[in-house]
């Protein structure tokens, strides 16, 4: 039985929990002989003019972001530090001056500015600091000016002949890219084999770097481990952690001596990853049992030197053992935790087997949290699944989605979506998918979408926070919805600007962490309203053949399946009811020019009771539609319903100016009777309700029954947008939401008065009676 098999692993549990279990991904040092190179004569290094350092002008995403969460340890340390430099640079100690300029540079210390600390370097260097000289030419990497190389080979220049061996092996490099100096790769050969021979630890780096790259099925191992090794004793903290980079390392030398020397002096040099990998030694080095305080030390300087990386390893260390004394007292949401803490990869505790354990018990005793995973370790194991094995999983599964756990429900609609080792059932699929659409969960929207286009069964789904407003480019406020509460922390994060005050001037800088997301200018794409409806007139019309352009009546929008919202004036065409005259509903479409999306014959049509087709006043209507009946005409865009009002007329205020947003097929100039070739979208502001009031020019009871909204450059809803969406993307939720449909304006905006939209709050009721009685 398989519940037998849990309380068996529960045992095993019991006897490994405090066991060292997994084997660590450990890096090989082998000091190999290290042959000897001839040694160079020195290089006559030219020194091209360089640019005063106060015009120097820096990217913003060239230099590395400080962090924003340091510990209050680092903070102290820095603030005392950057004191004690400060007094002692005022004390004409050059070196001093130089590091007081990297701590402006790394802003440690001091908030971030790369201006004061060019200047503080370049006085350094002038008054002969090798290390300053070098760390100015890297900062001057960070310009944005025209030829950023040379003012950098100058530096870099300078460094080398103080007798910096890693401002020679800069020097040589750029020899080899050709920056700020005529490409010669010979030349940066010879400089960097010399800068090596020498103990430099930068050149013996990018010498290994070069065979690493060149040749990467026929590493010379021996040759790469032994440059790799001086290098990181000479203190180059990057090649301290390097070699596990390379295929074959890690399993080759997987019990050298050496290995805990090399991470051991790469975190002396503050490389947080050489301290990880020391910390993974000293864990497992007690005879197979964790060595917490032995560990502890080593992780929690990674997260001291990386506080928004690597402090993940200092907390499960110490989670572990609060999280495994909870489990065993019977604490299941802490054996779910632990669970977790074996499944998460590049951790010192990632035990895959012992997590699906503890996962499976976590279940089996009510912690529902873990059932997801437990299904999902128990239906992913190899070989063929017996009876009772999918049995487990499915229940495991099911209990989890059960208790509202989204990510066991998509396992299950998953699974039984495909069939293959339970009944495939579409239609529990879909009601899952549905469940995990609402909750914007994954691709479960964008899948149902995709289905309703081919499988006539596949449920309508309503619009959410995955069809934003159309943004300007530039705009991502859209974005914040998407956003875990970390992601928005890190956005409201990634630039950081200074503004310091340094010997009488005031120098600013600007520095960001580097953006991925690119947004375009793109108002409106193929597929972003995909509630919108088009009212389609027949071939003939008017005693006329009409073309694509005139057979645009009328927009909608989808508020369910078989409904359109619309304006009532829109009910008649051609001198009568549209209903039973060839007219079409189009959904999925982008072109109406274009056989695009589905065609669906319209069965019956309702106007307000209170419609007055002289004012205009509760022009408002509803189209009922056969969905069984749809012709696919060709490509299809997404299609999804829109939510409409909830809100009273009372509870929703009006406000003016609030941004409101309109889309249609109509005019896009008043002087051309064709329709836009695709739908188009407006951002408009709404007028206050007392304004519209004055604009409808309504007798009492009916002010408020409109909405009025325009434009800042006139853009307004035309002819062929009546009945389409006015709506608002404000409401707390995000999702958006038909508070108007467009109803009559004067001449497309060229008058300057705002158009009108019949306001959904003053049909509230109608509405849901008509939806109630017709379901």
């Amino acid at each position: 039985m398989r519940s037998a098999a849990c309380f068996d692993a529960w045992g095993r549990m019991q006897g490994m929990h405090r066991k060292y279990a997994s084997a660590w991904l450990v890096a090989a040092i082998m000091v190999a002989p290290f042959a000897a190179h001839a040694q160079t004569v020195e290089p006559e290094l030219k020194q091209p003019n360089d640019t005063p350092i106060a015009n120097v002008d820096y990217e913003r995403i060239a230099t590395t972001k400080a962090p924003v969460d340091k510990s209050e340890d680092r903070l102290r340390d820095e603030a005392a530090t950057f004191a004690a430099l400060q007094q002692a640079c005022a004390a004409e100690e050059i070196a001093s001056c130089g590091n007081l300029g990297k701590a402006y540079e790394r802003g440690e210390g001091t908030p971030q500015n790369r201006p004061i600390a060019g200047i503080l370097l370049s006085e350094a260097c002038d008054a002969g600091d090798a290390r300053s000289c070098l760390g100015l030419g890297e900062l001057l990497l960070a310009s944005r000016l025209e030829q950023p190389g040379k003012r950098a080979f100058t530096a870099f220049s300078r460094a080398c002949e103080l007798d910096s061996l890693d401002g020679c092996a800069s020097v040589a490099r750029a020899y080899r890219k050709g920056d700020g100096v005529e490409q010669d790769v010979v030349r940066a050969n010879e400089l960097a084999r010399a800068a090596c021979d020498k103990g430099g630890g930068l050149a013996c780096r990018d010498i290994a770097d070069q065979i690493a790259s060149a040749d990467t099925e026929n590493l010379r191992v021996d040759e790469l481990v032994a440059l790799y090794t001086r290098a990181c004793f000479a203190g180059d903290a990057w090649s301290c952690s390097s070699l596990p980079s390379y295929s074959g390392f890690d399993d080759a030398l997987p019990s050298h001596p050496g290995k805990a020397e090399l991470f051991e002096r790469g975190c002396q040099l503050d490389d947080a990853f050489s301290c990880i990998r020391r910390g993974e030694i000293a864990l497992s080095a007690d005879s197979g049992y964790r060595n917490f305080p032995a560990a502890m030390p080593y992780y929690d300087r990674a997260c001291y030197l990386q506080p928004d990386r690597l402090c993940w390893g200092a907390q499960v260390l110490r989670q572990e053992p609060i999280e495994s004394d909870a489990c065993q007292f019977g604490d299941n949401s802490a054996c779910a935790r632990l669970a977790e803490i074996y499944y998460r990869p590049n951790t010192p505790f990632y035990d895959p087997e012992l997590a699906q354990a503890y996962y499976e018990y976590a279940c089996y005793a009510g912690a529902t949290e873990a059932c997801a995973q437990a299904g999902q370790l128990v239906l992913d194991e190899s070989g063929p699944l017996d009876a009772e094995t999918v049995y487990q999983g499915i229940a495991y599964l099911e209990r989890g989605c059960a208790a509202e756990h989204l990510f066991a429900c998509s396992q299950l609609a998953e699974h039984l979506e495909r069939g293959e080792i339970i009944a495939r059932d579409m239609a529990r699929h879909y009601e899952l998918s549905l469940r995990l659409c609402d909750a914007n969960w994954g691709r479960s929207c964008q899948d149902l979408e995709n289905a309703f286009a081919t499988d006539p069964d596949a449920p309508l789904t309503q619009a959410g926070i995955r069809y934003p407003a159309p943004v300007e480019e530039g705009d991502t406020d859209w974005m914040d919805p998407y956003l875990t509460d970390q992601e928005r922390e890190d956005r409201r994060n990634r630039c950081a600007t200074s503004e310091i005050e340094f010997r009488g001037t005031v120098y600013t800088d600007t520095v960001c962490v580097p953006q991925e997301l690119v947004i375009g200018g793109r108002s409106l794409q193929p597929g972003a309203a995909p509630w919108q409806a088009l009212i389609w007139r027949p071939e003939r019309g008017f005693g006329i053949d009409l073309n694509e352009s005139q057979r645009v009546l009328c927009g909608g929008s989808l508020i369910a399946t078989g409904w359109i919202l619309t304006a009532a004036h829109c009910l008649n065409d051609d001198g009568g009811l549209i209903e039973g005259r060839g007219y079409t509903v189009r959904l999925g479409v982008h072109d109406p020019h274009e056989r695009q999306g589905f065609s669906y014959p319209i069965v019956r049509v309702y106007d307000h009771p209170l419609y007055d087709p002289d004012t205009f006043a509760y022009d408002i209507a509803l189209i009922r539609y056969n969905p069984g009946a749809g012709r696919r005409e060709g490509p299809v865009n997404s299609i999804t319903s829109i939510a409409i009002d909830q809100q009273t007329m009372q509870d929703r205020v009006i406000r003016r100016g609030a941004p409101v947003y309109v889309y249609g097929f109509g005019r896009t100039q008043l002087n051309d009777a064709s329709s836009t070739a695709s739908l188009q979208s407006a951002r408009l502001l709404l007028e206050s309700q007392a304004r519209c009031n004055s604009i409808t020019e309504f007798p009492r009871e009916q002010w408020n029954t409109m909405l009025c909204a325009a434009g800042p450059n006139r853009e307004q809803a035309c002819k062929g947008d009546s009945g389409g969406p006015l709506i608002t993307y404000s409401d707390e939720d995000r999702r958006p939401r038909v508070i108007g449909v467009v109803s009559s304006g004067r001449s497309c905006g060229q008058t300057g008065e705002a158009s009108r939209y019949t306001r959904v709050a003053a049909a509230r009721d109608w509405l849901d009676d008509m939806l109630g009685i017709m379901r």
